[in-house]
């Protein structure tokens, strides 16, 4: 309704409307850029990433551009215009009441109430159908490579819409050879199982209310992240003690503890032994399928030819590649 106006806007009506980037303003950050809240002059809300001023930058920018403007997904965040000028690279995006994933989930703000289960299901199911869909249905597949609950936003009514395209790569299945996929780039890397990787991450969060790099509930001398302090737990048989103290006692416990087994499975050493992100939202779906959170416009596994041959060095991909 109004991208329009914002095709058209200028470097200056984007400082007037984030107050010239005021650290105010900020509503986010990544590793690729900044994401500031913008009000324009006649009261419409948006939201205005500033990429980093780097040598990466532009090759960053050029990504964003051509990931959120070439496809289109109920979970991926609506981009509205850019804006270029001398070292300034601009992305405006639709607003995003709630902010980011991560703000809202590790509010300090002490008279928030807690996030109840039922919505940080509802976010990583519909987050994981997001990231399942850019690994398999979207054509070409994408690989974000920066997944986090900092590139996870919250629109009003707390539909999570993937961001931060910065680093993503494109996966053209006329490019992915096997040679190539298992040899190259993205097999020595790892970037799909890192995918998976990283958003088992998000998931922990959403399961322990604790941040990656920092366990507030860990012991004293504990020096790890979130994965370690998880995998401590484990070890121990203490697993169910990772769990938000706020989600027990409601009779939700089962659930939790299903998507916690979900989310160890993401992270374990070996990329090999990670699920796919289909599966991974296939089995969310499973845990939550008494609330409907995904009743339309499911994500499917391809099945013709070319598309199972992809498959298949997804497959061989998984198994070549090291750990995180």
């Amino acid at each position: 309704m109004f991208e329009k106006s914002v095709s058209k806007m200028k470097l200056n009506d984007l400082l007037k409307a984030t107050n010239n980037f005021h650290k105010e303003n900020i509503i986010g950050s990544g590793r690729t850029g900044t994401m500031y809240k913008a009000l324009l002059e006649d009261g419409t809300a948006l939201m205005v990433k500033r990429l980093q001023d780097s040598q990466r930058s532009e090759k960053e920018f050029l990504s964003e551009m051509a990931t959120l403007g070439s496809v289109k997904h109920p979970n991926l965040l609506p981009l509205l215009g850019f804006c270029i000028a001398s070292k300034e690279r601009l992305v405006v995006y639709e607003n995003m009441a709630n902010g980011s994933l991560y703000n809202y989930l590790h509010s300090e703000n002490e008279d928030k109430k807690p996030m109840e289960w039922t919505l940080r299901l509802k976010i990583g199911t519909r987050a994981a159908k997001g990231f399942a869909w850019l690994h398999h249905n979207c054509n070409p597949r994408i690989l974000h490579r920066n997944i986090s609950s900092k590139c996870i936003m919250l629109d009003a009514k707390f539909e999570p819409r993937i961001s931060d395209f910065g680093l993503a790569r494109l996966m053209n299945p006329i490019d992915t050879h096997l040679s190539t996929f298992v040899n190259g780039e993205f097999g020595d890397l790892g970037y799909v199982a890192r995918d998976v990787y990283s958003f088992g991450i998000v998931l922990l969060e959403l399961v322990t209310g604790e941040k990656p790099t920092h366990v507030s509930r860990a012991r004293e001398d504990f020096r790890g992240n979130l994965v370690d302090w998880v995998a401590e737990l484990s070890a121990k048989g203490q697993l169910h003690d990772a769990i938000d103290q706020s989600l027990l006692g409601k009779g939700v416990e089962k659930e939790v503890f299903q998507v916690l087994k979900v989310a160890c499975n993401c992270v374990v050493e070996g990329p090999k032994e990670r699920p796919t992100m289909f599966e991974v939202y296939q089995l969310l779906r499973a845990i939550g399928e008494q609330y409907q959170f995904t009743a339309e416009d499911e994500v499917t596994l391809p099945i013709d030819g070319g598309d199972a041959d992809f498959i298949e060095e997804l497959i061989v991909a998984r198994e070549g590649i090291q750990s995180s």
